[in-house]
Order: C-alpha cells, then structure tokens, then sequence
C-alpha cells in the first residue's frame, strides 16, 4: 500500500512540474468559452480545429425530446476545460465562406486534445473535409449514443 501511495505521489508532482514554454503563436491561460467550438484566451478568439459544434442558440432532437444542444455542447466544453490550463496552437485551416475571421487551433486542457473530447462526448460532429483526424472518434460517439446521439430508450 504504501508503494502504490509514493508512486502516486510521484506522478502527481511529475504532472505538476511540467510546464513546457509557449512556442511560437501558441496561446495559453484561461478561457472563456463562448460555444461547443469557440473560446477566448487573453482577447484572442480560437475555433477548435477539425471539429464542428452546434451553434449556441441550435436546437436538436436527442432521444425523442428537443433540447437546446448548443447550449448544452458549449456546457460540455466548459466541462472539459474547468480548472485546467488551456494550451492552443494555431493551425492553418480553409478559409470559411462566413468571413469570420477567428483563428483556428489546437486546443488542449491539461494535455488533452479538446477537439477529440468533444467528438468523442457526442457535442461535436468531425469536420471531414478538413481532417480525418476525429472521424473514428465521432463514429464511437454515435454508436455509443453519447451526447446529440442519445436515443430514446425502450420500455423494457
């Protein structure tokens, strides 16, 4: 017992010593999140790349109800960035028809991909045309029923 609490011990003060410097245009700190794909970190506003998420006023059937499911991917992502530092990485990516001039990244929260867990949590559909990188990721997502991709549950 007391070899499984040293170790414990050890990775816990491994995780926390680590702090790598920002590269080149890498951004991190808090974030405000402003939807299932969009926050700010300092004023600089990021989408998550090779995602996309509902718009935060969206609507969605999930298991036979309608429910507000821009609202509740954007509480997803708060879910997945709650008191971790969030570390983004400017990706180049097309340019979108809607003009909006946001930069796009890869965002982590405490080394975890943020584009991989909203996929993964069913809050975010992969953008396929940009990346293939989350394809399988929302494929278990929809085969598990998670998040927008619950069904309605029989009575049995």
């Amino acid at each position: 017992m007391r070899r499984a609490t040293a170790a414990r011990a050890t990775i816990l003060v491994g995780a926390l010593t680590i702090a790598t410097p920002l590269r080149a245009g890498e951004v991190a700190g808090p974030a405000d999140i402003l939807d299932g794909n969009r926050l700010d970190i300092g004023g600089q506003r990021l989408r998550l790349y090779g995602v996309r998420a509902p718009d935060l006023d969206a609507t969605c059937v999930i298991a036979g109800r309608e429910q507000a499911c821009g609202r509740l991917a954007r509480t997803a992502l708060m879910d997945l960035t709650a008191g971790v530092e969030i570390r983004c990485r400017p990706v180049a990516d097309p340019p979108r028809r809607d003009g909006d001039a946001e930069t796009v990244a890869i965002c982590r929260a405490g080394g975890y991909d943020l584009s991989e867990g909203m996929a993964y949590t069913g809050w975010a559909v992969a953008a396929g045309a940009i990346t293939d990188r989350y394809l399988d990721v929302e494929r278990t997502a929809r085969r598990r029923g998670h998040g927008m991709w619950r069904r309605a549950r029989t009575g049995k």
